[in-house]
């Protein structure tokens, strides 16, 4: 979705992310300096791999995030 951007914020603050599973590469490669995913429900991710595989951001918190139903977490924060 957001692979290879470049950007100084990405607002995904009122994406509706319930019913997502599938979050593979949605930043690769992305450069943003502000990237808040805080509010992301992670609840059905399954698929979690590259998500943020070679991209830069100042801070990224997932404290709030579950990961119980990933089943594919591999190079996740790649790069």
């Amino acid at each position: 979705m957001f692979f290879g951007c470049f950007a100084d914020e990405i607002d995904v603050s009122k994406f509706d992310t319930e019913n997502l599973t599938d979050t593979s590469r949605m930043f690769a490669l992305c450069e943003a300096m502000h990237l808040d995913v805080s509010k992301f429900n992670s609840t059905n991710f399954v698929d979690v791999s590259g998500m943020f595989a070679g991209a830069s951001a100042q801070e990224l918190d997932l404290s709030g995030w579950s990961f119980s139903k990933v089943e594919d977490m591999n190079f996740m924060f790649a790069g």
